[in-house]
């Protein structure tokens, strides 16, 4: 059996006996180009978090979709995400207190159970269908954290974006591309339990690998650096050509039309 053929092999196994992941997509308004891409994915539970709550986006989409959505909404105004800490996690990035990622880490903080892992997901990722995900699952099951990140210590907090971020657990503290990352239960519970003590988050991007490898509790969590996720940079000017391995995750792609372009 060749390694193709094995990894469908154990894509299958993985969907038909156990949970299925989750995915977040993190918006502030929702594109039909991108919720109709992810409307046809059948191995997730696919979440759509909006910052936006000018609209009831369940509403609209169900009108659309019908009995064909597959999709949930998650909305919730801000003063949720405050009253259980859930701030700053995208400060940096989007100059507000509370965005789609406080919101988005907020909701599965207090939703989710032991066996959950959930891709959070930026839209202005791509990616070319489904089976990317799937087969990084199948190669990556346990882990309970996946993003490009290297997990070097900082050890000059004068460089990158140090000084603007406080954490308030020693060091060491990492940082990475958070922009399409999959996270655990386990993951999730530090964040939560973070956000009681301290009544605030930090920037996702020292969140995740900090409080995936600090010393905290009994558990020590695993942690990986998968190859196709090296492509989730800050940034890159990516064409038709440069995203032809389909197995990669691609950040950033901030042109729409660019996703059904480069899925042709």
């Amino acid at each position: 059996m060749n390694f193709k053929i094995l990894l469908l092999s154990i894509i299958i196994n993985i969907n038909n006996n156990m949970t299925k992941n989750k995915i977040a997509l993190i918006c502030f308004k929702p594109n039909d180009i991108y919720l109709d891409f992810l409307n046809k994915f059948s191995n997730y539970e696919v979440y759509i978090v909006i910052d936006d709550n000018s609209v009831n986006y369940a509403l609209l989409y169900q009108q659309k979709y019908g009995i064909n959505n597959k999709l949930k909404f998650v909305q919730m105004p801000d003063k949720i995400c405050k009253q259980y800490g859930f701030t700053n996690v995208n400060k940096i990035g989007v100059k507000k207190l509370i965005s789609g990622w406080d919101k988005a880490l907020c909701y599965f903080a207090f939703e989710t159970s032991d066996d959950d892992k959930i891709w959070f997901i930026e839209d202005d990722v791509f990616f070319h269908s489904e089976e990317a995900l799937l087969k990084i699952d199948a190669v990556y099951p346990d882990y309970d954290f996946l993003a490009n990140c290297d997990f070097k210590p900082a050890t000059n907090k004068n460089e990158w974006l140090w000084n603007y971020i406080d954490i308030k657990i020693p060091g060491p503290h990492y940082s990475g591309m958070m922009c399409a990352s999959r996270l655990s239960f386990y993951v999730l519970d530090r964040i939560r339990k973070y956000a009681s003590i301290y009544k605030e988050l930090f920037f996702l991007e020292a969140l995740f690998p900090t409080l995936s490898r600090a010393n905290i509790g009994t558990k020590q969590l695993k942690c990986g650096y998968p190859d196709e996720l090296k492509t989730v940079v800050y940034r890159h000017d990516y064409s038709y050509d440069s995203v032809s391995n389909k197995d990669n995750i691609y950040h950033p792609v901030k042109d729409i039309l660019k996703h059904t372009e480069f899925r042709t």
